[in-house]
Parts: structure tokens; C-alpha cells; sequence
């Protein structure tokens, strides 16, 4: 869809490209010969590529199942900024190739809707069966298709469908792994409620077991879910509040958020870890000192700007407790 070029062309002699038809960017097309890298001589494929590369991309044989998506992509503009209605239109323009046994057609489809925002996936009329879901979660070939599954199943999955995601999850978190974990926790938040969250700020946020990546894909979950879910955020904040105050060197992880949902309550304690020497992981310290410089409390900014320039001595090393 933003591609520059998209042509239908002919693969010749050491993978060189001849357009044949063009479908957009003809007038863009100056060079007279362009590799694609691993082409095969004598197919008709579907190629893009950005006026600034210097090879294409192939989409693979332009048979009719490519053809119908080429006449579909085309009209079709950017959503960055869309209207909740237009990105239902173009969720529903999709639906019926998710899952679509061509990996082309439903790899298309699939980066259509990840790339909507939860708030529009919850809002949903239409969505894939949870039995397909789960079909498709099981499809090892697809991994990268599993996290739009898994939020759909807990915006719109039925009781027994959220009762098995809790059991994963607590699978999850017993076997210490981190795979899919963000979008699993979105999903048990999904249909869970309270005790989801309850769930989540112990298994994840509170416990010393776990490791730094998972505790930032449960962090990922709650942020989205408080960005785009408004009326979440009371709750998730007391689960930040508890992570701030219980994994110290950790509590600029939450920092964004707070300074995001305009959470002002943490500027004590952040000028005070800062103050205190304490060791804290590193990546997180610009983010702390920009929820101080960002706070509307006055002594919260004049502290920031009396803190020292941090200084990493070498060899360093950061331990989260």
C-alpha cells in the first residue's frame, strides 16, 4: 500500500526485473535493469519497490488471488489518523482473508488489523469465531500472526474462552517464558476485570523471578490498555504505584505513563531515588528526570534541574535488586 512502484513484471537472466504492467509509480520507472534478489527466470510476479531502493520486493506469482488483492490495495490510502468508522470499513474490507490459507492474502489481512488500535478491535461487530482463533494460535507456521489472536479472543471471547486464557497465562508464568506475553496479558485484561489485573501486577510486576523482558511486556500490556481504555487507568496506576514502591530500580519503567495520563502523584518519590545514589537501570533515568522537568509542581522541576548530569562508570553493572 505505500510502496512508490508496484508492477507486474518478468524475471530474466540473473534476476533481473522487466516491468510489464504498471499499476502505480510508472512514471517514477528510470532505470532499465533492477534485480530482485533470488528471482526466477521466466515467472510473472508482483514487485514494489520505494523510488529510493535499488531492488525490488516480490509479493510472489501474480495469479488471481493477487490479482484481487491488487484491486483491493490500491485505492486505499493510510489510516494513521483515520476516524474509528474508516478503519471499521477497512477491517471489514479484510476480515474474510485472516486466516486465509494463501499466506499472502492473510499475511495482508493480518497487518491491516494488528495495525489497528485496541479501542477498535474491542468496538468490533465482526470478528473471527474464537474456535478459529484458537486454530490459528496453534498454527505454529504463523507465529508472528498469534498477538492480533489472542487480543481478539479477549475483547471477544466467551466466558470458557477466558477461563482457558487465564489457564495459559498461569502456564505462561510458570514456565518463565516471554512469548506472546504482552498480548496474552492484554487478552486475560480484556475479559478479566479486576482480578486480572491483581493477576498481573503479582505474577509479573511483584515478582522477583521474573525476568527483565517479561516484566516489560506486562508493562507494555497495562500501557496500552490504560492509553486507549481510559477508565482503566485508576487501577493500573495503583499497580504502578506498587511496582514503584516495592522494585525501586525498576520504577522509571512506568515513568511515560504516569508523565502521559498527566499521574503527577510519583514526583516525590522519583526525585528522591535520583537524589538517593540508588542504582537504577539505566535506560530508564532520562525518562524520570523527564516526568520531574514535565510535573506541574514547581519543587519538582527546580529538583530536576539541581540533579548532577548522570555519570556511568565503567564496568558498571545494573542488578534490579
Amino acid at each position: 500500500m505505500a510502496a512508490d512502484i508496484i508492477a507486474v513484471a518478468s524475471v530474466q537472466g540473473d534476476g533481473v526485473v522487466v516491468p510489464l504492467i504498471f499499476h502505480r509509480g510508472e512514471e517514477l520507472w528510470s532505470e532499465p535493469e533492477i534485480p530482485l534478489p533470488g528471482g526466477k527466470e521466466g515467472r510473472r510476479v508482483l514487485v514494489t519497490r520505494n523510488r529510493e531502493l535499488k531492488s525490488w520486493t516480490s509479493h510472489g506469482s501474480y495469479d488471481p488471488a493477487m490479482r484481487s488483492l491488487v484491486e483491493r490495495v490500491l485505492p486505499l490510502g493510510p489510516l494513521a489518523a483515520a476516524l474509528d468508522s474508516v478503519w471499521h470499513d477497512r477491517l471489514d474490507l479484510f476480515e474474510n482473508d485472516l486466516g486465509h490459507p494463501d499466506p499472502r492474502l492473510a499475511s495482508s489481512a493480518w497487518a491491516v488489523w494488528a495495525n489497528a488500535l485496541q479501542r477498535v478491535l474491542a468496538e468490533r461487530n465482526s470478528v473471527p469465531e474464537p474456535e478459529e482463533l484458537w486454530k490459528w494460535i496453534a498454527d505454529d507456521s504463523r507465529p508472528i500472526e498469534n498477538n492480533l489472536w489472542w487480543i481478539l479472543l479477549g475483547f471477544h471471547g466467551t466466558p470458557a474462552d477466558h477461563a482457558r486464557i487465564t489457564e495459559r497465562l498461569k502456564d505462561a508464568w510458570k514456565d518463565g517464558g516471554d512469548e506472546h506475553l504482552s498480548a496474552m496479558i492484554s487478552a486475560r485484561l480484556a475479559g478479566g476485570g479486576d482480578d486480572a489485573l491483581v493477576q498481573v501486577t503479582a505474577h509479573y510486576l511483584l515478582d522477583r523471578e521474573r525476568t527483565l523482558a517479561e516484566i516489560q511486556e506486562a508493562l507494555a500490556a497495562l500501557s496500552v490498555r490504560g492509553s486507549e481504555f481510559p477508565a482503566t487507568r485508576t487501577g493500573i496506576i495503583k499497580s504502578y504505584e506498587q511496582f514503584r514502591k516495592e522494585r525501586r530500580p525498576l520504577a522509571g519503567l512506568v515513568a511515560k505513563d504516569l508523565a502521559g495520563w498527566k499521574n503527577w502523584d510519583a514526583w516525590p518519590d522519583y526525585l528522591e531515588l535520583l537524589r538517593s545514589g540508588e542504582p537504577i537501570l539505566p535506560s530508564t533515568r532520562t525518562d524520570i528526570l523527564e516526568y520531574l522537568k514535565s510535573c506541574p509542581v514547581k519543587k519538582a522541576r527546580d529538583g530536576a534541574r539541581a540533579l548532577p548530569m548522570p555519570r556511568r562508570v565503567r564496568g558498571e553493572r545494573f542488578r534490579a535488586d
